[in-house]
């Protein structure tokens, strides 16, 4: 969120693999297992309920609002009570949202949990991204994120993992989440004394970044819909077309483990070669898979298949995005820019899931895919015509 130039760094011997990196890798895990435990698993519970496909996305697309309005909390917040402080009462305020879930019925109020709930992730994954970025070397910021990426997608892998074990049912998976999401505490106290301190900033324009590079910063956009919807409605497709719930966990954990395998090395080759080129192969590729998917069979092995290849690469974006914008900016310009790809992120999480939940209402399971593609296609033009404009 915050450029290394805007926060007094702390010595510490060469390398990234040092003591600093477990709390940002440990964060993401949670904002990993934030994701992929929680939002399929109310997904499936509102289904029970009776709640359209509609109002499931719609209530999903909160986690979008909720990083848009915390997300210019996070600096103040850690500036005021530490980014270690900060992020340990993140954490324990999204355990605690998430175990109240359940036992509320009215779907008025879990509109307001999903707020406090994915809005405290928010705070927790923007302090991870200032944490990596004083935590990493400039010329290894790629193979960085990449590492930071690879525990977000096992964290993504866990989620639906801990639904495989323990069922869907009742509340023993959302005491089995709280708990292990309020254990990675440790390792982030563990690191505390490696935190970075955030020092007085000069405010910059997000929409000024914006302008100048939207093809990087729209990465976030484009990313986070399709991420987002995905894992919010697969356990609505995979119902509808006739798969159990284990099996759709499978297939949710197929989908982070297609992430993590692929960050360390999209990462390596974020620093070799030009990242346009390397991002538009990565929105075309993502584009085709997507219209690709629903003329595969809907059983248990052929969508675990293709959801750790669509893994494999939808979760480029991101990565190459933020590598880019990076190189493009420092200074005070790069934790502006930082913010706005949060920001759109954001945005493309309030956007992915209610776009695919109407897809699914109106034209039935397969068209979430087909919006996904949408997304996809619209990005790869827009890299496009910025390449030629420039």
């Amino acid at each position: 969120m915050v450029s290394p130039d805007l926060s007094r760094r702390v010595q510490r011997p060469p390398g990234i693999l040092t003591i600093a990196l477990l709390a940002p890798v440990s964060a993401s895990f949670v904002f990993g297992i934030g994701l992929s435990l929680v939002v399929p698993l109310l997904a499936i519970v509102l289904e029970r309920r009776g709640v359209s496909a509609s109002l499931i996305g719609l209530n999903s697309a909160m986690a979008g609002v909720a990083a848009i309005c915390a997300t210019p909390f996070a600096v103040p917040l850690a500036r005021r009570f530490g980014t270690f402080r900060t992020m340990a009462a993140g954490i324990v305020l999204a355990a605690c949202s998430l175990l109240l879930f359940f036992p509320v019925q009215s779907l008025a109020i879990w509109f307001l949990l999903r707020i406090g709930f994915h809005g405290s992730l928010t705070i927790i994954f923007c302090l991870s991204e200032f944490w990596i970025s004083n935590a990493a070397p400039p010329e290894r910021r790629g193979l960085a994120l990449g590492l930071y990426g690879t525990a977000l997608s096992t964290g993504f892998a866990v989620g639906p993992a801990i639904l495989a074990v323990v069922g869907s049912e009742g509340m023993a998976p959302f005491w089995l989440g709280a708990a292990v999401m309020i254990a990675t505490i440790i390792p982030i106290a563990i690191a505390r004394h490696h935190q970075p301190v955030i020092e007085p900033e000069s405010r910059g324009s997000i929409l000024r970044i914006l302008a100048l590079a939207p093809a990087m910063t729209l990465a976030a956009l484009a990313f986070g819909a399709v991420d987002a919807g995905t894992i919010a409605l697969l356990p609505v497709f995979g119902t509808r077309e006739g798969l159990d719930v284990t099996a759709m966990a499978i297939v949710i954990s197929a989908l982070g483990i297609g992430f993590g395998l692929s960050q360390v090395p999209i990462g390596l080759l974020a620093d070799r070669f030009e990242k346009k080129k390397l991002i538009l192969g990565i929105a075309v590729s993502s584009a085709l898979w997507s219209l690709a998917v629903p003329a595969l069979p809907p059983t248990l092995p052929a969508m675990a298949a293709a959801m750790f290849v669509f893994g494999l690469l939808i979760s480029g974006l991101y990565t190459v995005g933020l590598a880019a914008l990076a190189a493009r900016f420092s200074g005070a310009d790069l934790g502006t820019a930082n913010a706005g790809f949060i920001m759109m992120y954001a945005t493309g999480m309030l956007v992915g899931p209610a776009s695919m939940g109407r897809a699914i209402d109106v034209a039935g399971p397969p068209a979430m895919f087909f919006v996904a593609a949408g997304f996809c296609a619209a990005y790869a033009v827009l890299v496009v015509v910025r390449w030629r404009a420039e």
